[in-house]
């Protein structure tokens, strides 16, 4: 099944709710066991692996409700879509600037 998100992504999640089953966009993360302390953890990971802030006001239950909104979340912070396979930490592409310096 293809997903919106990278495979690291997924990864995380699984990390921090074992008894995860296989998602979809729209799993309950809550009933899967994300209380405030894991969302603490996935929120720290989802920052260092996607070298992001996330910025206060992004903070709510409906960004951690699912993982499309999780996901969606992050490609907001990261300024439009991540790319599905990038690898965290890895620089992305360069974009030209006027004057060519």
């Amino acid at each position: 099944m293809m997903t919106p998100w990278d495979a690291r992504f997924a990864e995380l999640l699984h990390d921090v709710l074992p008894k995860l089953p296989e998602m979809t966009g729209d799993t309950c993360l809550r009933s899967h066991g994300l209380d405030s302390l894991a969302t603490v953890e996935l929120l720290l990971l989802l920052e260092e692996t996607y070298e992001v802030s996330v910025p206060d006001q992004l903070l709510t239950t409906e960004n951690f409700s699912t993982p499309a909104a999780l996901w969606a979340m992050i490609e907001q912070v990261r300024g439009g879509p991540v790319p599905a396979g990038s690898a965290a930490g890895q620089p992305g592409p360069v974009e030209p600037t006027a004057g060519g310096r």
